[in-house]
């Protein structure tokens, strides 16, 4: 082999291993902006888990610092998801509506069957959206206020309610366990 052609081999080599590096960082960046957004849209493939019951279809997904939850129900009035319980009962409750285009989100402390405004807790950010008689809320939260390390699963309660106003009864209510691996 020539000088010429000791010359085409680097070059295609260079070429091969550019393209490879090329590949790597767009890998890379793609892992990286892959958790899920709160645009008060579900995209599907865009969270980890995702559980239907009935009027209600519930989404999570978590990485290292946070917990991303989705809420998407039946309604043009309100929905909510709570933490840190299987019952009202000490629920970190997030609720959310859409209307006049503005969103509504509240906070509120579970504490036996009823809830309450609440400034313990928040959400790190959060949107609502309404759309085709649903109503979409997403937040995401703090990991480290809601599991422990090492920790995979979370209790969650769920509802929806037909208006637009935090002070109307449920609907339609459940729990779950969800399982964040």
């Amino acid at each position: 082999m020539g000088i010429k052609g000791g010359l085409t081999m680097q070059i295609r080599i260079l070429s091969f291993l550019s393209a490879a590096f090329v590949l790597l960082v767009a890998a890379d960046f793609a892992a990286a902006q892959s958790h899920p957004v709160a645009d008060g849209s579900v995209e599907s493939g865009e969270y980890g888990v995702e559980k239907q019951d009935g009027a209600i279809r519930l989404y999570a997904s978590f990485d290292a610092e946070k917990i991303y939850l989705a809420v998407v129900g039946r309604t043009t009035g309100w929905v909510a998801v709570g933490a840190d319980s299987a019952r009202m009962d000490g629920a970190k409750i997030f609720m959310g509506y859409f209307a006049d285009g503005k969103e509504g989100f509240s906070t509120q402390a579970g504490s036996r069957h009823r809830h309450s405004e609440s400034a313990g807790f928040s959400a790190l950010s959060h949107a609502v959206r309404e759309s085709n008689g649903t109503t979409t809320m997403e937040i995401v939260l703090d990991r480290r206020a809601f599991l422990e390390p090492g920790q995979t699963t979370l209790d969650v309660i769920y509802a929806l309610g037909s208006s637009d106003t935090f002070r109307q009864y449920h609907s339609t209510r459940g729990s779950t366990r969800l399982i964040l691996e």
